[in-house]
């Protein structure tokens, strides 16, 4: 049998954006809705671990968009 090193619980450190990260959906929705402007265009890109649960994502994001 193959032993795996898959990463379950990836953790990326950027230095000088440790205020730029929120945790729970709420959280999360407030900062993105504090930082969109209502009259340009907005982006949001989202890049995923494998496994993350894309349903969730859209449940939980695009409603509040």
């Amino acid at each position: 049998m193959k032993l795996t090193t898959y990463d379950k619980y990836p953790e990326v450190s950027v230095k000088d954006y440790e205020h730029q990260a929120w945790q729970g959906w709420q959280a999360i929705i407030t900062a993105l809705n504090t930082r969109r402007s209502a009259s340009a265009k907005t982006v949001l890109v989202i890049d995923c671990y494998p496994g993350v649960r894309l349903s969730e994502l859209e449940n939980q994001l695009l409603p509040a968009a």
